[in-house]
């Protein structure tokens, strides 16, 4: 649930920083606080890939946790796609019945309170089967299938991601 965390948070940020190249460094005092310093490489614009390689325009991120969410949303926008945002499955659930023709990719967190995101990814495969779906968790791929059994028949992508990976995965979906 949302404030009984998994103690990923941390973890998950410095598997983004390392897999970017960079660094996270931390300092704590006790009684004084904690610096925080996050150091990434210049991004070499030549080297980076073109957003016509990826034909898809549209993609429904779906993620209860704000930060992930919100660095979905731009890995997915520095590729070129049109991207929506939902922070459950019942929300992301009123987004696709508004206009499913207008959305080619749901990637979802797997863990989420309410409509989870493997019963939200059944749904669209049964209601909408033209939408590809990619799902993600920073849990053990094993520990997620002993959870939830249906999970092998569709993308995925391990927390913490990177642009590569997301790209990867929607174009296996």
């Amino acid at each position: 649930e949302v404030g009984k965390g998994t103690g990923l948070g941390l973890s998950q940020v410095q598997g983004f920083i390392s897999q970017s190249g960079g660094e996270l460094v931390i300092n704590s005092e006790a009684g004084k606080g904690a610096l925080v310093g996050i150091y990434l490489p210049l991004l070499d614009a030549q080297a980076s890939e073109p957003a016509s390689a990826l034909p898809v325009e549209r993609v429904l991120v779906v993620e209860d946790d704000a930060a992930l969410l919100s660095l979905a949303t731009s890995l997915f926008r520095s590729i070129g796609y049109d991207v929506l945002t939902a922070s459950n499955g019942s929300d992301a659930r009123l987004i696709i019945e508004r206009d499913p023709t207008a959305l080619h990719v749901l990637f979802t967190d797997v863990v989420m309170p309410g409509i989870n995101g493997v019963q939200l990814a059944e749904w669209v495969r049964s209601t909408h089967p033209g939408i590809k779906v990619v799902l993600t968790s920073g849990y053990p791929q094993p520990a997620l299938e002993a959870e939830f059994d249906r999970i092998q028949g569709y993308a995925f992508v391990h927390k913490p991601y990177r642009l590569a990976d997301l790209a990867r995965a929607v174009r296996a979906a």
